[in-house]
C-alpha cells in the first residue's frame, strides 16, 4: 500500500512536473514565432518599400525583385521579370567600350569570389532607354545556396548635366507657381 501510494505520488509529481514544462515550452514557441513573424514583415517592408532596386540572382538568372526594380526596367510584373536574362537588360558596350555582357558575367564572378562588387553600370530599359546606375553585388546563403543580393541606384540625372540642369529649372519654376 505504501509503495503504490509513493508511485502515486511520484506520477502525479512527474505528470505535474511535465505540464508546467509543457506550459513554458509553448510560451517560448509562441514568443520565438511571433518574433520570427515580426522580423520578416520588417524586412520584408525594407524590401519592398526600397526605392532602390532590389534583386536576387544566381550565376545566369534572376530568382525575384522589388516593385522598384519594375519600375525602373519597365516590367509589368515579377512573372515577366523572371522570364528575362540578366543580358536583355545590358546595352551591347558600356561607356568605356567593353562589351557589356562580358563586364557583367566578370562582375558576377567577382562577386560570388569575393563576396561582393561595387561599380558603375549602363543598364537599358525595357523601352529601350539606357539608364546610369551606381550597382552593389552582395554573394549571400539563401537556404543554402549562394546567391547574388543585387542593389541599383539610377544615377541618370547625376551623371548628366544636361537632365540635372532641366530638373533644378522645372523645379525652381514649380516654386514660383
Amino acid at each position: 500500500m505504501i509503495v503504490s501510494g509513493a508511485i502515486i505520488i511520484i506520477l502525479l509529481i512527474a505528470a505535474i512536473v511535465s505540464r508546467v514544462y509543457q506550459t513554458r515550452l509553448q510560451q517560448m514557441v509562441k514568443k520565438k514565432t511571433s518574433e520570427l513573424r515580426e522580423s520578416e514583415e520588417k524586412y520584408r517592408k525594407l524590401y519592398e518599400s526600397s526605392q532602390d532596386a532590389i534583386l536576387l540572382m544566381d550565376k545566369k538568372r534572376f530568382i525575384h525583385c522589388n516593385q522598384a526594380t519594375l519600375d525602373l526596367f519597365k516590367i509589368s510584373s515579377v512573372a515577366e521579370f523572371l522570364k528575362i536574362t540578366p543580358g536583355k537588360l545590358l546595352p551591347s558596350y558600356q561607356p568605356d567600350g567593353n562589351i557589356s555582357s562580358k563586364l557583367y558575367q566578370a562582375k558576377i564572378s567577382e562577386a560570388f569570389s569575393r563576396g561582393k562588387a561595387r561599380f558603375y553600370w549602363v543598364y537599358c530599359k525595357m523601352s529601350g532607354d539606357d539608364f546610369h546606375a551606381d550597382v552593389i553585388f552582395t554573394k549571400i546563403d539563401l537556404g543554402g545556396r549562394d546567391v547574388i543580393l543585387v542593389a541599383i541606384r539610377d544615377i541618370t540625372e547625376r551623371k548628366n548635366p544636361r537632365l540635372r540642369s532641366g530638373s533644378l529649372m522645372n523645379y525652381g519654376k514649380s516654386l514660383w507657381k
